[in-house]
């Protein structure tokens, strides 16, 4: 069996745009609606904004930066870390899963 880890925000998005009993959303210029939207889309550039500026992780190696998303989880969203940091969450996932090497156990034994 195949399991596919696919991100809530995704999901939720798909539900919306293919599901039959989902009422269809019309475009309209309703301020509220467009004030809503536009806030959405600010509070997404800015949590980029923010994983960008912490310690330049975004030139590091890949490893470095599944280590930053596993050590940031807590403050922001695995998909959201993911795609800043050009990385896929099935990518992390792997990354968390795979066994420790005997160098890295060499290094923690000595620390």
């Amino acid at each position: 069996m195949i399991f596919y880890y696919i991100c809530s925000n995704y999901e939720a998005a798909w539900i919306k745009r293919y599901d039959p009993q989902q009422p269809k959303t019309i475009e309209s210029s309703d301020p509220t609606t467009e004030l809503a939207k536009l806030r959405k889309e600010m509070q997404r550039i800015t949590e980029e904004r923010d994983i960008l500026k912490k310690r330049g992780v975004l030139r590091k190696p890949v490893q470095m930066r599944y280590a930053f998303i596993r050590d940031n989880e807590h403050i922001w969203p695995v998909c959201r870390l993911c795609s800043t940091l050009d990385g896929h969450h099935r990518g992390y996932d792997a990354w968390l899963k795979q066994p420790t090497s005997k160098t890295e156990r060499k290094r923690q034994w000595l620390e």
